[in-house]
């Protein structure tokens, strides 16, 4: 089975069962935590990623880690997944999270890259035609690269 099915299975199953105990806030809220350890921390990264650890050495770092006060929901999900041998699935995981939340809210996360800084002005119209194309709120995650030859 593909990565990305896997990914969006475990993904499906976490947000659904969070959503309906009405405690999907706080499991966003812990991933994103994770997101940010992964990008921050070569170490935890290196933990996720690596299969040169057993999987009952895996498990004793993800207990120590909930005693941090992680949801359960998100506890167990790293436990499934460790067990599984799948923890290095774990930021595709939270993607998909992340973009099952953005849809239940009605909102699309939009990358956009400019040659130059935009004002206000145009940020709003490009939000705005967006908008309209996807019938949802938007959210733009933009930089700026100088390399490019023009146009966003």
């Amino acid at each position: 089975m593909k990565d990305v099915t896997v990914s969006a299975r475990y993904a499906h199953a976490l947000y659904e069962e969070a959503t309906a105990q009405g405690v999907s806030d706080a499991v966003v809220s812990d991933l994103q935590q994770l997101s940010q350890l992964l990008e921050t921390n070569k170490e935890f990264a290196t933990f996720v990623e690596t299969a040169a650890l057993t999987v009952d050495e895996k498990l004793s770092v993800v207990n120590n880690l909930a005693k941090t006060g992680i949801h359960r929901l998100t506890e167990g999900l790293l436990v499934v997944m460790t067990r599984n041998q799948r923890l290095a699935l774990l930021p595709s995981v939270i993607d998909a999270v992340h973009k099952l939340e953005l849809d239940a809210k009605g909102e699309v996360e939009v990358r956009v890259e400019y040659a130059a800084p935009v004002n206000d002005d145009i940020r709003a119209e490009l939000k705005a035609q967006l908008a309209k194309k996807t019938n949802k709120g938007v959210i733009l995650k933009e930089n700026v690269d100088p390399s490019l030859l023009g146009g966003m």
